[in-house]
């Protein structure tokens, strides 16, 4: 089965949620004082929803319940991401990972984030140098300024592919790109959000901050941020906890092995100060992490077609909402 992950605004357990306390309301005896948030505006409003329900039109029924769903929803998700803030939950000492063995050399975990009015999960994809090649993918060499991950993966026969790089207004990259040992933009040095560096080399791969090693190429470079571990420690402490949000990133467990993550829930995104005490904790083991776009460009595709699939395996398509200019993409090495 496929695993695929929408960034959709409206998930049908929402609307099944407000459904369920708008007919609890509507068929209790009580019903100037039901089960929804009071108040004389809030009254007013049930009431008549309440009415136009026992004498209106199907559609216009339909209507209303749709305006009450997207009326409420709002607030609920709003209250969950201030619950979050006010009080960031630790998970760093042990989160519950589920390893599957998907292939040869590619494992998925899934880290589930329990927290908020909207649990969510945070999805893994485990590899090393041994199994894959990392090469940096520009839409630009399709004449295209931007692309999903799905489409980098089927015009260049990728196993998997990853948003990369932020990007401007124009749709063009932000810091550093380099693909197959050509530089295609230069290092950022401005502000504080991209200072991290992914690099490519020969035998293995390197996450540094952009401050060493600045003349440094590799084969294959990407440049993002912030930087979410260093050294083995959790970089959280310098970093938002409060603003929920999809993401998207790499994380170094050795030199030559790596995995990949995003978070696969429409709604429940993940602070940089969670994920980084996630990705540093004993149960997932990350050397050096670095984020990379996130919001509506978070999106990571993976063929079902990898080497040695499991059988029943469907691959992996978490859906971003925006088309982006760089993926990180992993290509399959000849046995």
């Amino acid at each position: 089965m496929r695993l695929r992950i929408l960034a959709g605004w409206a998930p049908p357990t929402g609307f099944l949620f407000i459904q369920e306390l708008f007919d609890q309301n509507s068929s209790s005896s009580r019903q100037e004082d039901g089960i929804l948030p009071r108040g004389p505006s809030g009254e007013l409003f049930v009431r008549n929803i309440h009415r136009t329900q026992r004498s209106e039109h199907p559609l216009l029924r339909l209507f209303m319940r749709s305006l009450l769903c997207c009326t409420l929803l709002p607030l609920f998700v709003q209250a969950a991401e201030q619950n979050e803030a006010a009080s960031p939950p630790n998970r760093s000492s042990n989160p519950a990972v589920r390893w599957t063995r998907v292939g040869t050399g590619v494992e998925i975990g899934i880290v589930s984030l329990e927290s908020g009015l909207f649990p969510g999960e945070l999805t893994l994809v485990r590899t090393s140098l041994s199994s894959f090649r990392p090469r940096v993918v520009r839409a630009s060499s399709f004449q295209r300024r931007k692309l999903k991950s799905l489409t980098f993966a089927e015009r260049t026969g990728a196993s998997l592919c990853i948003n990369a790089n932020f990007f401007d207004t124009k749709g063009l990259p932000l810091g550093l790109v380099v693909s197959r040992g050509v530089e295609h933009r230069a290092m950022h040095r401005g502000g504080s959000l991209l200072n991290g560096v992914l690099r490519v080399h020969r035998d293995q791969l390197t996450i540094s901050s952009r401050e060493e090693a600045p003349h440094e190429r590799g084969l294959e470079a990407v440049q993002a941020g912030p930087m979410l571990v260093s050294g083995g420690r959790s970089l959280g402490r310098q970093l938002d906890g409060g603003s929920l949000s999809r993401r998207s990133g790499i994380c170094l467990i050795s030199p030559k092995e790596f995995l990949l993550f995003a978070t696969s829930s429409s709604f429940r995104g993940a602070t940089l100060r969670e994920l980084a005490d996630l990705l540093s904790s004993p149960a997932i083991g990350c050397q050096e992490a670095l984020n990379f776009d996130g919001g509506g460009s978070t999106q990571l595709y993976m063929t079902s077609d990898i080497p040695s699939a499991r059988p029943g395996f469907g691959g992996i398509d978490i859906v971003g909402r925006d088309e982006v200019p760089t993926a990180l993409c992993l290509f399959p090495l000849k046995s």
